[in-house]
C-alpha cells in the first residue's frame, strides 16, 4: 500500500551524478589539506631534530667543561654539591634523551628517515661512568662512616674489620679498573 511518487525518484537520481561529483571534489581538496599538512609536520619534525641536535651538542660542550673531575675540597659540603650537580646533569640529559626518543617515534610515525642523534650514546656513557665513580664513592663514605660510629673499645675487638673493609673496597676498584672504567672522583 503506500505509493511512490517515481518523479520524485527520478529527479532523485538526476541529481545524483552532481552530488557524487561534488563530493569527489571535497575528498580531493581534503585529502590534499591533510596531505599538506602532513608535510607541514614534517618539517616541524625535522626543525626539532636540528634544534635537539644543538641542545645535545650544547649539553655535551658544557658538561665536558664541568663534569666533577677535579675536587680541590673534599669537605662534606663540597661533596654534596657535586652529587647535586650530578643530579641536575643526569635531569638536563632525560630531558635531551626523552625528546630524542619522542623525535624517533615521529619520524617512524611519518615514515621519515631515522633520525642521528650525533654522540647522544657518547655522552650517556661518560654520564654514566662519572655517575657510577662517584656512587661507588658515596657508598664508600657511607661504608667508613657506619664504621666509625662504633666506638673504639667495642671496635678494638673487631680491627680485622677494618682489613675486611679495605680489602671489600680494594676488589671493588680492581673490578672496575678491569672494566676499563675510570678509578674514581
Amino acid at each position: 500500500g503506500s505509493s511512490v511518487d517515481v518523479s520524485e525518484v527520478m529527479k532523485l537520481a538526476a541529481e545524483m551524478p552532481g552530488k557524487w561529483e561534488n563530493f569527489e571534489i571535497a575528498l580531493e581538496a581534503f585529502n590534499d589539506m591533510l596531505e599538506e599538512q602532513r608535510e607541514n609536520i614534517k618539517k616541524k619534525v625535522e626543525e626539532q631534530i636540528v634544534e635537539c641536535n644543538k641542545n645535545l651538542e650544547r649539553l655535551h660542550g658544557r658538561w665536558l667543561a664541568l663534569k666533577p673531575t677535579d675536587v680541590k675540597e673534599w669537605d662534606k659540603g663540597t661533596v654534596e654539591g657535586i652529587f647535586q650537580s650530578l643530579a641536575d646533569w643526569r635531569e638536563q640529559f632525560e630531558q635531551v634523551s626523552e625528546q630524542a626518543k619522542t623525535l624517533t617515534s615521529n619520524c617512524e610515525h611519518f615514515q621519515m628517515p631515522a633520525p642521528k642523534f650525533e654522540g647522544l650514546s657518547a655522552l650517556t656513557a661518560d654520564l654514566e661512568d662519572v655517575q657510577g665513580s662517584w656512587d661507588m664513592y658515596k657508598e664508600f663514605t657511607g661504608d667508613l662512616e657506619e664504621m666509625g660510629k662504633t666506638d673504639w673499645i667495642s671496635f678494638r675487638t673487631h680491627i680485622f674489620d677494618l682489613e675486611d673493609f679495605g680489602r671489600k673496597w680494594l676488589d671493588k676498584l680492581k673490578v672496575q679498573a678491569q672494566q676499563g672504567r675510570p678509578r674514581g672522583p
